[in-house]
């Protein structure tokens, strides 16, 4: 397993506290609901514990966040629909 390092600079808000049971598990049920799925687990020299969301990607999509050219397209795509920067497409002409 690859050993990622996070340097996190961020406010975190307390959001109470749970219990480890025997089998040494702790619910977040109440934090996440049924919204999330995978986390990432994090932990730094104090034993301080971070869990940061992840969202699968498909695997016939992974292309597209390999390829920068294409996901910077899409991207800038996004930005200009955003921005108002949008045109009809007649399909028509195609």
């Amino acid at each position: 397993m690859k050993t990622e390092i996070l340097n996190v600079n961020d406010k975190f808000q307390d959001m109470g506290i749970s219990v480890i049971d025997s089998h040494k598990r702790i619910s977040v049920a109440n934090l996440i609901g049924n919204r999330i799925t995978t986390v990432r687990m994090y932990m730094n020299t104090q034993g301080e514990i971070l869990l940061q969301p992840l969202a699968a990607v498909p695997h016939d999509e992974q292309w597209l966040f390999k390829n920068e050219k294409a996901i910077e397209s899409v991207r800038k795509g996004l930005r200009d629909a955003a921005g108002g920067k949008i045109s009809k497409f007649d399909h028509e002409d195609d």
